[in-house]
C-alpha cells in the first residue's frame, strides 16, 4: 500500500474515531431527536437504498401490512441505523457499573448457565439492529468473546470498530469472504 493512502486511512480513522467520542457525549434524548431527523432526510434523498429497503420489507411483509406501514418501517429502519452510530459511542463510554442501569439481557441466566459449565459457548446473530456493539456487551458483563466477521469495504470504519473491540479485551476474526448472504 502506498504510503499516501496509508496517511490517508489514518486521518479518516482520526476523524471518525473522533466523531464517534463526540457522538456518545450528546444526551440520549437528543441523539434519537437528531438520528430522526438525519434517518428522514437519509430515507428521502437515498433513492437506491429506499427501494431496496421498500422492495426487502415488502417481501417479508407484504400481505401483512399496507404500503403506508411498510414505508413507515423503512424510514424507522434508515433512523435506526443512524442512532447506532450515536448508541457506539455512548456505550463505549459507560461504565461496567452503570450498565445494568440502561440495560436488560433477556434470558441471559442462559447465558451464565452455560459459562458456568466450562465448555465455552457458540452464539450465532445475524446483521440485525446493532449487533456491533455485543463484544462492548460482552465486555461490560465480564465474559470474553471472539468474533468472525466480514471486514467493512472502508477500512478506517473497520478499525474504529476493530479498536473498540480490541478495547474490551476480545478477538475478532476477519474473513475475506462472507459466509453467508450479506
Amino acid at each position: 500500500m502506498d504510503t499516501m493512502k496509508i496517511y490517508l486511512e489514518n486521518i479518516a480513522y482520526h476523524i471518525i474515531a473522533g466523531f464517534f467520542r463526540f457522538l456518545g457525549y450528546l444526551p440520549r434524548g437528543s441523539a434519537r431527536r437528531i438520528s430522526n431527523i438525519i434517518g428522514r432526510i437519509w430515507f428521502a434523498a437515498d433513492r437506491r437504498h429506499r427501494k431496496v429497503a421498500l422492495q426487502n420489507l415488502s417481501l417479508a411483509f407484504g400481505g401483512e401490512k399496507s404500503h403506508g406501514q411498510i414505508r413507515a418501517l423503512a424510514r424507522s429502519a434508515f433512523s435506526h441505523l443512524v442512532c447506532i452510530l450515536f448508541e457506539i459511542g455512548w456505550l463505549s463510554r459507560i461504565s461496567r457499573r452503570d450498565f445494568s442501569k440502561y440495560f436488560y439481557i433477556h434470558g441471559l441466566y442462559h447465558l451464565q448457565a452455560a459459562y458456568k459449565k466450562g465448555q465455552g459457548i457458540l452464539i450465532l446473530t445475524g446483521h440485525v439492529g446493532n449487533w456491533e456493539l455485543m463484544p462492548l456487551t460482552a465486555a461490560m458483563l465480564g465474559y470474553p468473546i471472539s468474533a468472525v466477521y466480514r471486514p467493512l469495504d472502508f477500512k478506517p470504519l473497520d478499525r474504529v470498530l476493530s479498536i473498540s473491540e480490541d478495547a474490551t479485551a476480545q478477538s475478532s476474526t476477519q474473513r475475506k469472504t462472507p459466509c453467508g448472504p450479506y
